[in-house]
């Protein structure tokens, strides 16, 4: 299937059509500034102005030329300025109007005889009298053409060039979240394994939600952001399978914010977070231990907040290139948004770790659509 890149950079037929239209509109204002010029020698020097017959010759002599108008055009696009045939599409550029301006009053000529013109008047004479200014008005809109043509053609590269910009970042965004998935996989899977001599009940629940939660993550893999609501739908299903690992140990809160549900986060962000949560705070910890999520609206930011209260970690493990999660977790943020995202850490010995991230605040479509009904 041809992608964008293999689209030709041909004008879109909207934006063809409104260039033309704007080159008839400059040729037709050209051809009555040329009646007017006309009008005002003829009443200087006390001739009288025949208004039909000035009008009609005059029109006709721009017109004439417009006619050539879409070879000047495919000149433009066949032999453009620039490159290693510069010096050939120049020569090519300058000489071909010259045939031009001679098949322009070969087909002229014959319909200003009809309007009144002297048929002595022939095509040698026109040629001699007017041939150098031709030569001069299609030289000029030739130099017009290749003005909107580069003008494309620099839009149609800044194009290109967004579309790659495009695909390398999916393609990064991509494969963090290809290196985040095994990773999340390995660690509940051993959790399921210690599980199977212990409780064999309990490790089979775990599979069948495992099951569960990687239909889910797998439903849209396409999909680098989802709603905050399916975002914790997710979450859920990951903390139920933790819930039959650590049972009574493990607690979970929740602070959500009802107007922050439908705001867009990242796919599979808060995961990661929870499960170092997990690993580094909950089951380093003797006892019962409890999981914070929170999430709110800080004028035009989403805020996301896991927290634990295990023992806390040190500064080597919470530098940004330590761990898969974290590192993967910065990464994304920065390709995502641009520098427009932040994840801190604050980490207290003995009473836990915090992992707080804020993200530009945008709604999913829908829920702009609920608000407009409201």
């Amino acid at each position: 299937m041809a992608n964008e890149l293999d689209q030709p950079t041909e004008p879109a037929p909207s934006h063809a059509a409104a260039w033309w239209a704007f080159g008839f509109a400059v040729w037709t204002l050209l051809a009555l500034m040329s009646v007017l010029q006309a009008a005002m020698y003829l009443g200087y020097v006390g001739e009288p102005i025949r208004w039909g017959f000035l009008v009609g010759v005059r029109m006709l002599d721009w017109y004439t030329c417009a006619l050539f108008l879409p070879a000047l055009v495919w000149l433009a696009r066949r032999f453009p300025l620039g490159g290693p045939d510069t010096l050939r599409n120049v020569a090519v550029q300058l000489t071909t109007p010259m045939l031009f301006v001679v098949l322009k009053y070969a087909l002229l000529l014959p319909i200003e005889h009809r309007l009144g013109r002297p048929e002595s008047l022939t095509l040698t004479g026109v040629l001699a009298a007017n041939a150098v200014t031709e030569l001069m008005i299609f030289w000029a809109a030739s130099a017009a053409i290749h003005g909107v043509e580069f003008y494309r053609r620099l839009r149609a590269r800044e194009r290109q060039a967004l579309i790659l910009e495009q695909r390398l970042t999916r393609a990064r965004l991509d494969a963090l979240t290809a290196q985040i998935r095994p990773h999340f996989l390995f660690n509940t899977l051993n959790s399921i394994t210690t599980l199977i001599r212990r409780d064999p009940e309990g490790a089979e629940r775990m599979v069948m939600q495992l099951a569960d939660l990687l239909s889910a993550t797998l439903r849209s893999p396409e999909e680098q952001e989802i709603s905050l609501r399916e975002e914790m739908d997710l979450l859920d299903s990951y903390l139920s399978i933790m819930q039959v690992r650590f049972g009574s140990r493990l607690s979970v809160e929740r602070d959500v914010s009802a107007s922050v549900t439908d705001a867009l986060v990242p796919a599979f962000i808060l995961q990661p977070l929870v499960e170092n949560a997990l690993e580094h705070g909950i089951a380093r910890r003797p006892g019962p231990g409890r999981i914070t999520i929170a999430a709110s609206r800080n004028n035009g930011s989403l805020e996301l907040t896991v927290g634990d209260d295990g023992p806390g970690i040190d500064d080597a493990a919470s530098s940004p290139g330590n761990g898969i999660g974290l590192a993967n977790t910065r990464k994304r943020l920065a390709e995502l948004y641009s520098g427009r995202a932040s994840l801190t850490i604050r980490s207290r010995t003995g009473e836990g770790t915090d992992v707080h991230i804020a993200i530009p605040f945008r709604a999913t479509s829908y829920a702009a659509r609920d608000k407009t009904v409201v």
